[in-house]
């Protein structure tokens, strides 16, 4: 075997699991016995390369009545490689590149994009990674390499919304944009013209990569038709028998008969969705427009839009929503710390505030403040200004004074209701209402002002009809009866609202934490036994911290409720393991759409945590779709825009602000009423649920990549003993790198971290700096509170100890910090990262080392210091050059 070919091969992570090939050959062996013994022996043996830990299973070759059978790895080649090197002593198009060679390589490399599929594959250590799918259809089976090209370029550019779209050709890497307006005979001429000018410079590709340093290896990429014509090798005329295959390192290879896929990353029936998909798009007229191609068969359209995008009729009375509140006189319907009301008491109190509002000139619909934290006053404050005929506007005291004013001001909130202002009615015993105050289902109910992460807080206007809807589409949901309802959410979150009514609709007892409560797990256990709560409301965060500081308190709980951000793949695990069969929701909904849109019982896991959990189906009256920019319904698996209709959609829009009101709610192109546009990306699962993958306007570009942190965060939260996990791009230098924030077991290392990140992402989107803490800081209503993360301190040092001295331990650092996706390494405690998955890593930094020094190199294992490289080599004699 050739030293070039050697070095090429070697220069591959080898992957223990596979893929493995299983070729045939069918040789005439007459007179050449002993060329045959060395062609075998060249199969058994392979590069000479292992992983670390040995192979799964030896290379072999055995010669059986004429036909020779070869079981290699995946990783030296695709069988296609194979047979090639075979034939030439060298891995195929190995030949020297000439400037123009690398000048062309260069511009297609150059802040290239990975085009990566939504995953949905079967991520378990011991799934068969090896995937095949036939076609199945002549009319793709014959299509020009331009016009399956172009295809392959349609779908990817709708499954990941990327316009540059970088795929792998076998003469290299080809790119191509896509846009809407784009005849696709235009896409497929320039994907023909882009696959000649790469076979102008074919065999060359490597060769560019390792003159400009940079590694790229295709997930999407173009098969030619399997070889099956004979070769000669060594004097034998070999006839190969190639079974289908895929590119090493792709996660979907599709060929003119075939399309081959990694089962750890795609399932079987999202490749056959894409297949489909395929054969629409080559089936079209060749001026049809990108934007236009059909994506999906008329049934499925149906099913989407009658099926999945809704479940039920609104399930509103009409009644205005203090109308809705139903209780035993002298139940306790709230307790909060100390205080505790009746429904007598709640229905009295309110009764004063009401009657005073209206005496102080409040006016129908008026918006009226309420400045009261959490407490019992609180519920008083909003029923008695709903009684009053008015909106109220929560106002929580713990938020700065500055935003106060502004949401007072905005709103025009001239009437303020406070703690002080109850008590004085309570107790000069002002008179309660003569009768009820005529109020209209259609009336405001109350406004919420949003998160200013965008800008300007806005106030969203919620009427009593959408409240009311929003909260009678629960009990179809919630398990009752509600007896004990605790409710985490703050002052200023709508999701408080839905507790409140809930519970008081049905008798229920309301329980409030204080302040000091709800932020320590362990007084919010002592909070849920002392009033033995049947239901849990919260985050997911907030509810994992109680599963786990005290897991006995919640045993007979039964229903909990987690909402307000993505929930991690393995709470429903503990959830079930600690309350056995209580109904565990997931809840998904904006505050334009009234509290939530959809929602999500989970069920018990069957298998090992780590499947996202889908945010569900539509609630009773509402409505979701799932949209393209132009508003057109994709099909399962694509991803798109959140759109939600129905009963709860806030349609007045934000207060005051019409030009934002109109850009979030759009006319409904397939039916009455408004869509609200979440801003949020979702796919269609096959079952009718929504998968949450994360926001629109939140990516960001790490070295020319794409990178949704929210992904990033969804993969770690799968490690079994993190706990919480936030990521945030970060600068460092002249570029961006990414922070990860956990809570995580102490017993869970950085290294750890790294090698279970690197298993489930592309190097670009592993972190690469950890920052621990005890949680992650919260919101006062719960949340994420990604402002409070603290900067990640300078890496540190090991000392004056620690630092290079000698040429070879400079050397051996720039190594290290060459390395794609690596931090500058700062001294010689910088280690080899375990990034098994990957190209990169101790394999890359083996053959980086043989480059550099020449052989022998020392064998390079995760965790290796700088140090101890440099000191290896220096054993072996080697010095820089």
């Amino acid at each position: 075997m050739s030293a070039r070919r050697r070095r090429l091969w070697e220069q591959r992570v080898l992957d223990p699991a596979g893929p493995w090939h299983d070729i045939t050959f069918t040789v005439d062996v007459a007179g050449h016995a002993d060329r045959l013994a060395a062609f075998l022996r060249d199969l058994a043996t392979g590069p000479g390369t292992e992983p670390a830990g040995g192979f799964r299973d030896a290379p072999s070759a055995e010669l059986k009545d004429g036909v020779v059978t070869a079981t290699v790895p995946g990783v030296w080649g695709t069988p296609d490689d194979l047979v090639h090197a075979l034939a030439t002593g060298a891995p195929p198009g190995d030949r020297d590149a000439t400037p123009a060679d690398l000048d062309h390589w260069a511009e297609k490399l150059a802040d290239a994009i990975d085009p990566r599929l939504p995953e949905d594959g079967d991520a378990a250590a011991d799934a068969d990674p090896a995937g095949v799918l036939s076609f199945g259809e002549a009319h793709i089976a014959g299509a020009g390499d331009g016009l399956l090209l172009a295809a392959l370029a349609v779908v990817a550019w709708r499954w990941t919304r990327q316009t540059d779209l970088a795929i792998g050709v076998p003469e290299g890497l080809v790119r191509l944009e896509a846009d809407a307006g784009t005849p696709l005979g235009e896409l497929a001429r320039r994907a023909r013209e882009a696959r000649a000018a790469a076979a102008r410079h074919a065999g060359t590709f490597e060769r560019a990569m390792e003159e400009t340093g940079v590694r790229f290896l295709p997930s999407l990429r173009l098969m030619d038709a399997a070889r099956d014509a004979p070769v000669h090798a060594d004097g034998l005329t070999l006839t190969p028998h190639v079974p289908a295959h895929g590119p090493v390192g792709s996660t979907l290879a599709v060929g003119p008969a075939h399309a081959a896929y990694d089962a750890r990353r795609l399932s079987a029936g999202t490749v056959e969705r894409i297949l489909a998909q395929m054969r629409m798009v080559i089936g079209a007229a060749p001026d049809t427009p990108l934007g236009a191609l059909p994506l999906m068969e008329p049934a499925e359209r149906t099913t989407i839009l009658t099926r999945f995008s809704a479940t039920a009729p609104a399930a509103g009375d009409g009644r205005a929503l203090h109308e809705t509140v139903d209780g035993p006189p002298d139940a306790t319907a709230v307790v909060c710390g100390e205080d505790r009301l009746t429904y007598r008491d709640l229905a009295r109190r309110s009764d004063r505030l009401a009657r005073y509002l209206l005496d102080a000139g409040v006016h129908r619909e008026e918006v009226v403040g309420v400045d009261i934290g959490r407490s019992a006053d609180l519920v008083t404050g909003f029923l008695g200004v709903l009684k009053a005929g008015a909106a109220y506007l929560p106002l929580d005291p713990g938020y700065p004074p500055d935003r106060l004013e502004f949401m007072r001001t905005d709103a025009k909130a001239r009437t303020m209701v406070t703690g002080e202002l109850i008590a004085a009615l309570d107790a000069a015993g002002a008179p309660g209402l003569d009768g009820p105050v005529p109020v209209d289902e259609a009336d405001l109910a109350y406004v919420i002002y949003t998160s200013g992460s965008t800008g300007a807080p806005k106030g969203v206007q919620v009427e009593h009809r959408q409240i009311v809807n929003s909260t009678a589409a629960r009990y179809s949901v919630f398990p009752g009866p509600y007896d004990s309802y605790l409710a985490l959410a703050g002052p200023a979150f709508d999701a408080l609202g839905a507790g409140i009514y809930l519970t008081l609709g049905r008798g229920g007892t309301l329980v409030l934490p204080t302040d000091a409560e709800v932020t320590d797990p362990w007084s919010l256990a002592k909070l849920a036994d002392r009033e033995r709560v049947t239901h849990f409301d919260g985050v997911p965060a907030q509810y994992a911290a109680v599963l786990d500081a005290a897991p006995g308190v919640l045993a007979g709980i039964r229903c909990a409720v987690v909402a307000g951000e993505a929930c991690p793949p393995g709470l429903p695990a503990r959830h079930f393991e600690v309350t056995g069969d209580a109904v565990l929701i997931n809840e998904y909904g904006p505050t334009e759409a009234t509290v939530w849109a959809l929602c999500h019982s989970c069920e018990r896991p069957s298998g090992p945590a780590g499947r996202r959990v889908p945010i569900g189906r539509p609630v009773a009256g509402a409505l979701a779709f799932v949209l393209d920019d132009g508003l057109n319904p994709l099909p399962i698996g694509v991803p798109g825009e959140l759109c939600v209709g129905g009963a709860g959609v806030a349609v007045r829009g934000y207060l005051g602000r019409p030009e934002a009101s109109a850009e979030r709610f759009v006319p409904n192109p397939f039916g009455a009423g408004l869509l609200y546009r979440t801003g949020d990306m979702v796919r269609w699962r096959p079952d009718g649920t929504v998968d949450f993958l994360g926001r629109i306007d939140q990516q960001v570009k790490i070295r020319g990549y794409r990178v949704e942190p929210g992904e990033v965060e969804a993969a770690l939260q799968r490690h079994p003993r993190v706990r919480e996990a936030a990521v945030v791009p970060a600068p460092a230098g002249d570029h961006m790198r990414l922070v990860a924030y956990v809570a995580a077991d102490p017993s869970v290392g950085d290294a750890e971290l790294t090698a279970f990140a690197g298993s489930r992402l592309p190097a670009h989107m592993v972190p690469s700096l950890w920052v621990r803490l005890p949680h992650l800081p919260r919101t006062r209503n719960g949340k994420l509170n990604r402002a409070a993360l603290p900067p990640p301190a300078p890496p540190a040092r090991g000392g004056a100890s620690a630092a290079p001295r000698t040429p070879l331990q400079h050397a051996v650092l720039d190594l290290l910090g060459s390395l794609p996706g690596a931090a500058p390494a700062a001294d010689l405690t910088a280690e080899v990262p375990a990034w098994a998955g990957s190209r990169y890593g101790p394999a890359l930094v083996t053959a980086l080392l043989r480059d550099r020094f020449g052989d022998p190199v020392p064998h390079v294992s995760a965790g290796h210091t700088a140090r101890r490289i440099a000191a290896e080599l220096r054993r072996l004699g080697i010095h820089p050059q």
